[in-house]
This record gives structure tokens, sequence and C-alpha cells, in this order.
């Protein structure tokens, strides 16, 4: 799936997805986000009742695995590669999550998507090579 990346303005006044917990939300979108880039979408999830996309915002060339809303992007490829998996949780799940597709370790080792989020070393060197995969099907 490929999107484009319209806006990077009024975060305030839309979802904000799920931000790295060590950057403040607005600043770290508009630093790392590029209007008029096509991403692709490495998995999404339905978190606090918005769809999210996660993709690669890369910061100083390195990659950056980064939760945006979808309210950021327009679709420009709506096909998903094989090797996407669902994994659904529910409305009422305490972690906020509600459902997750993507890669396969994204979905069943929901540790990997906390430690994704804390941008965890051992987690995004998995990240890097489901995206090499994906981007070879895509």
């Amino acid at each position: 799936m490929k999107v484009k990346c319209v806006h990077t303005e009024s975060l305030s006044k839309i979802s904000l997805g799920h931000p790295p917990r060590k950057f403040p939300v607005k600043a770290y979108y508009d630093d790392v986000l590029q209007v008029g880039k096509i991403y692709t979408v490495y998995a999404q999830s339905v978190w606090a009742d918005a769809i999210n996309y996660l993709i690669d915002a890369p910061v100083n060339k390195e990659a950056n695995p980064l939760w945006a809303s979808a309210n950021l992007f327009e679709i420009t490829n709506p096909s998903l590669p094989g090797g996407i998996f669902f994994q659904y949780y529910g409305a009422d799940d305490k972690r906020g999550v509600q459902a997750l597709w993507g890669y396969k370790e994204l979905i069943f080792d929901y540790s990997h998507y906390e430690k994704l989020i804390d941008m965890e070393d051992e987690v995004i060197s998995i990240f890097l090579k489901r995206q090499q995969e994906i981007d070879a099907r895509s």
C-alpha cells in the first residue's frame, strides 16, 4: 500500500496516531514527514478509534518507523502485499489498540508493537528485514 503525505499542519485538530514517546508530536511530525512524498505502509492500526499507518520516515538517512495518522495522507495504491496478517483486539482493549494489520512479528507478539513505538534496537532490525521484504513485493 502506498500513501502520499498531504499535510502535517493542524495536528491538534485531528487524530495524532502513535507518536514516539520521546518527542513532542507536532514538532516531530513537521520534522520527519514531507508533504507530497509517497510512503509505503508497512502496517496499519486502529488506535483510539483512528486509523494509523506504520511508515518509514527516515531521520538523517536512518530508518525511523513511525505510526502516523491516516488523516495526514491520501492513498495512492490500495493494494496490500502478501504476508500481511490481521489481529482484532476489540474496542475495550485496555492498551488502546483495537486492531492491527502488518507483518507477522507485529501481529503475533504484542510486545513487538510496544517496542517499535519505543524504537528499541531489536525490533528496528526486524522492521528493517520486513521492510525489505514488503518493498520487494510492492
